[in-house]
């Protein structure tokens, strides 16, 4: 701080800690050009690391650990290729009844997306009224959506002597995790998760 030519001189208390701490890692680079002064977490302890390549055990330990957390990244973040992503959509899936579709009388609602871009839907109330529909279609958009053509949404209360849908086209949010559930609405806990391939 104070090697510039026009800088002022610094005064009290903190002119006295910074010209200290300069002095200090002006013998500490002196006595140790290889090394650098690292201030530990805890009170004023200085701990000296060698930084002199590949060799240093600081560096191997951090080397596996780093690999694997960057592999760990790259794995939950790649996004499948189309084709992997058709493979993986292909089969049975399952509503997951969570709180928010609780209260509307869905017993079961089931979907089977066939790899010919075809779409089942079935669909059993809990008075047993079914609805069943085989001529729907699906595609992936590489987005990481699906989309449905048409898809009957039950969230309105059934009653006990028919089933009502609406007939809606979706565009739907997929999460390729393990295992892999589109989603009908992102805060919601009602989603379809996969059960079975096809």
């Amino acid at each position: 701080m104070s090697k510039g030519k026009n800088m002022p001189p610094l005064r009290g208390s903190v002119a006295s800690r910074c010209e200290v701490a300069i002095r200090q890692r002006k013998r500490v680079d002196a006595e140790f050009p290889m090394e650098r002064l690292v201030r530990g977490a805890v009170g004023k302890n200085a701990i000296f690391v060698p930084l002199d390549g590949d060799n240093t055990m600081l560096r191997k330990l951090m080397r596996a650990p780093l690999l694997l957390l960057l592999g760990f990244q790259l794995s939950c973040t790649r996004a499948p290729s189309v084709a992997e992503a058709n493979r993986l959509l292909e089969g049975h899936w399952e509503l997951a009844l969570g709180h928010d579709c609780r209260d509307y009388g869905i017993r079961s609602d089931n979907l089977v997306l066939h790899s010919d871009g075809t779409l089942e839907q079935h669909f059993v109330s809990i008075y047993n009224q079914r609805y069943d529909a085989t001529n729907q279609h699906w595609s992936y958009s590489p987005d990481n959506h699906v989309n449905f053509d048409i898809r009957r949404n039950f969230f309105t209360k059934q009653p006990p002597t028919e089933v009502i849908g609406v007939p809606i086209p979706e565009n739907l949010i997929v999460e390729f995790g393990n295992p892999p559930v589109i989603l009908l609405h992102p805060d919601s806990d009602c989603f379809y998760r996969k059960i079975a391939g096809q």
